[in-house]
């Protein structure tokens, strides 16, 4: 029986598959949209390739299914059950 080879990314690479920055990536993590990174050593910490994979296959999963939605007055109410992250909204200077 071959043991399967798990590959760990360090944040940069990690960072260049999503395409997010380093703030966006721990915030993924702290919605549980994407696995905690494995501490590799004392200082040192990455997540498995899988990991990632199957991160970026849901999304993936999600833009497909949301597809189909056709972009009439009422697609703004269902964008919601896509469950994409919302961006976040300013605070209005005084």
């Amino acid at each position: 029986m071959h043991a399967t080879q798990a590959r760990v990314l360090r944040l940069p690479e990690v960072q260049n598959r999503i395409g997010l920055g380093r703030d966006s990536v721990y915030r993924l993590v702290r919605a549980g949209l994407l696995k905690a990174p494995l501490k590799i050593s004392t200082r040192a910490s990455g997540w498995l390739e899988q990991d990632v994979v199957d991160f970026l296959e849901s999304r993936i999963a999600q833009r497909d299914g949301c597809q189909s939605i056709s972009m009439d007055a009422r697609a703004a109410e269902r964008k919601d059950d896509c469950d994409f992250p919302r961006p976040r909204q300013s605070r209005k200077q005084k």
